[in-house]
């Protein structure tokens, strides 16, 4: 139930369903309400609990700042050597939205999701000098409502132990029963600042996008949104055995082996000292994915991809796509020469094993290896997952489906060393490129492009 509510008036003060806030005139035109709570922050209790709708609040609540990166061992494998921290904060169930304005009604509503394996990144990553997700200029572009969230990450989110059973007999996936409580929020506020709830949008990149995948697929999130784009996202899900043997392996590893009382020993750790065991998500351009979906017979009843061939998901239309250059920015030059990318292909079974050097060959040179092997991961990786999962809907789909490929690349030293790399879109999607180190180099083509993403996804949300 909505609770009751004094609404002061103001050009920036929106009233939601928990309690008024006040957000702030956007640089350049527009309103933008940062670190908006969607839910009770997960502790105590509530730590490896499904999400709860926030408690009331009295008075006008500040919308002024980001919140805190959800808790998690982040690492820099751009680095030289990588680098490692724990930051971020368990209260950290939020999201933002930048808006037009809170008048008039009917904007397309583009709900996004980040990426960084399920392990770690936020609605405020940076890279290359800018905010790389930060809304506000799609929305003042497209006259669209955009919306970041944020999710428990790790084994935050996506622990599976037996003993954290809630009364109905369920336990892990909480990351994505954040998210799905984070667009019914959306469902059910973003009137109020000017959005369309029948035409909502639910896109993210790299694990943000394998996360829609799984949006699609889950009967929890039907009705909460109305088309679907997956950026460079696969549908990779773990079984029940996968997923309970990894949780018991993390488990003893922090010094909670006992079954029995396990669920008051976790809940009783510091979270810095639950991140200890956590590696790097990354290992020479191969993803090493711990904690992520799994098969849980309620969030996920089934394989995702089982679910699109049989038809049994949410029935939107779905754009799906993937980058030239996935893991570019994994394999520095000459850090693999033809000998490593051939002993790479021999580990492979027959036939891939004999294919695998004829459609990717390592060549003579380290400049020539390493774009075999670049090649030879992105297609294993990202590429092939896009046609798995695209031709799987349409076995059980009457709605649209289509890919795209992106091959634009950055102006300057960095496109040609790079190409097309993973995540590069966004910068062009969120028109960020513009407050990037290399925006002086930008030129009519990349504006061109800025204009079709952002034509693209605001059309696939409202028609």
């Amino acid at each position: 139930a909505a609770c009751p509510l004094d609404v002061p008036t103001g050009p920036a003060i929106v009233a939601t369903q928990s309690g008024v806030v006040e957000g702030a005139e956007s640089e350049g035109g527009g309103l933008e309400f940062l670190g908006v709570p969607f839910a009770k922050p997960p502790l105590g209790e509530l730590r490896w609990a499904a999400p709860e709708d926030p408690d009331c609040w009295d008075g006008v609540r500040p919308a002024t700042e980001w919140a805190e990166a959800c808790l998690q061992r982040s690492y820099d494998i751009t680095a030289s050597p990588p680098t490692m921290e724990d930051l971020g904060s368990e209260d950290c169930l939020s999201l933002n939205v930048w808006t037009p304005g809170t008048t008039g009604t009917g904007r397309p509503v583009l709900v996004f999701i980040h990426g960084g394996g399920n392990q770690q990144g936020s609605a405020r990553d940076e890279a290359l000098g800018a905010l790389m997700y930060e809304g506000r200029f799609l929305s003042q572009t497209e006259e669209v409502v955009v919306v970041s969230i944020q999710y428990r990450l790790g084994l935050f989110g996506f622990l599976a132990d037996p003993s954290l059973e809630d009364a109905s007999g369920h336990a892990g996936n909480y990351g994505l029963l954040d998210q799905i409580h984070a667009l019914g929020w959306v469902r059910r506020n973003i009137a109020a600042f000017g959005g369309d709830p029948t035409q909502v949008l639910v896109f993210g990149q790299s694990a943000g996008g394998l996360d829609v995948c799984m949006l699609v697929a889950s009967p929890l999130a039907a009705g909460l949104f109305d088309a679907a784009l997956i950026q460079s996202g696969g549908c990779i899900v773990l079984t029940e055995a996968e997923a309970l043997a990894r949780s018991e392996e993390w488990a003893t590893a922090v010094g909670c082996p006992d079954a029995a009382g396990r669920a008051a020993c976790l809940r009783a750790l510091d979270g810095a000292d639950l991140l200890e065991p956590i590696g790097p998500p990354e290992l020479n351009g191969i993803t090493n994915l711990k904690f992520i979906p799994y098969v849980d017979g309620w969030v996920l009843p089934a394989a995702p991809v089982e679910s699109f061939r049989a038809g049994t998901h949410n029935h939107v239309p779905v754009i799906i796509g993937t980058n030239a250059d996935e893991v570019s920015l994994m394999v520095p030059d000459g850090s693999v020469t033809p000998a490593e990318v051939t002993t790479f292909f021999e580990r492979f079974p027959e036939p891939l094993r004999s294919q695998l050097p004829v459609l990717y060959p390592p060549g003579t040179t380290p400049e020539e290896a390493r774009t075999a092997y670049i090649q030879a991961l992105g297609d294993g990786q990202f590429t092939c997952q896009a046609r798995l999962i695209s031709r799987a809907l349409v076995e059980g789909h009457t709605e649209p489906v289509r890919r795209y490929f992106f091959t634009h690349t950055v102006p300057g030293p960095l496109g040609v060393s790079l190409g097309a790399f993973h995540g590069i879109e966004n910068f062009y999607l969120f028109r960020t490129a513009e407050s990037t180190l290399m925006a002086m180099l930008l030129g009519p083509d990349d504006r061109t492009v800025m204009d079709a993403l952002g034509g693209w996804w605001t059309r696939l949300a409202s028609t």
